[in-house]
């Protein structure tokens, strides 16, 4: 009997399992996504999920492990990246926790991380931020 194994196949192979040793009950083609061991018993090892737990968590908030079959982030993106499986970097113009912060208007480019303007302000502006405005007078 299919999913069965032991004598007079009254064991139930592993929930998980894709097809088990009719004798032992080992699964020998492999387990389900997201499962591994040799009953297909356990999750993913930390950091991995998919099928065989070959494929690599992204960056989920706080270091949480991702979805264990579908490598998604239950609990939202660490600060630089998003998407559901928080693989995808900040796209330009964006930074932060999921990035959720909009580059300030005056920078020429800002890092996805922390938001400071790496390659400067535009003309008339200074601070780690550009939110300096860097006019000098002349007093007469």
């Amino acid at each position: 009997m299919d999913g069965s194994f032991g004598k007079n196949c009254i064991e139930r192979c592993g929930s998980n399992c894709i097809s088990c040793n009719a004798i032992t009950g080992v699964c020998e083609i492999g387990c389900s996504t997201g499962w591994e061991g040799t009953f297909c018993e356990q999750k993913c090892p930390e950091n991995t999920y998919g099928v065989g737990c070959n494929e690599s968590c992204g960056n989920c908030t706080n270091k949480e492990q991702c979805h264990h079959v579908n490598g998604n982030c239950p609990f939202g993106c660490d600060t630089g990246v998003y998407g559901m499986k928080c693989d995808q970097e900040c796209p330009h113009g964006r930074y932060g926790i999921n990035c959720g912060q909009t580059c300030p208007s005056y920078c020429k480019g800002c890092n996805r991380f922390s938001g400071v303007c790496e390659f400067g302000c535009q003309s008339g502006w200074r601070g780690t931020l550009c939110e300096d405005i860097g006019r000098y007078y002349n007093v007469y």
